[in-house]
């Protein structure tokens, strides 16, 4: 599991490295209401987060990740859902 978390991780900072995302940085991207920036952001947050809650202690609420895709709200909910607009707003966000 941690291999494939590191080789993922590399996978991502290899495509944020990309001079061609950096061009494009302000333009929209593949993914509807994401700018090609605000995409980017939204990726490195998956590896950025994931790093923060293994770190943590453990918690009684573990979901399966499978169960965590096909069992959230937010899958199938649409753009315009709550959930959904908080996700493309904070990829909004500048870095901290």
């Amino acid at each position: 599991m941690r291999s494939a978390f590191l080789d993922a991780s590399d996978t991502v900072a290899g495509l944020l490295r990309d001079p061609a995302v950096t061009a494009r940085w302000g333009e929209p991207s593949a993914l509807p209401g994401f700018t090609v920036g605000g995409l980017a952001r939204h990726l490195a947050n998956q590896v950025t987060r994931t790093v923060t809650l293994l770190a943590g202690p453990p918690g009684e609420a573990a979901v399966p990740v499978l169960d965590h895709f096909t069992g959230a709200g937010w899958v199938g909910s649409g753009r315009d859902s709550d959930d959904n607009v908080l996700i493309v707003r904070g990829a909004r966000r500048p870095p901290r």
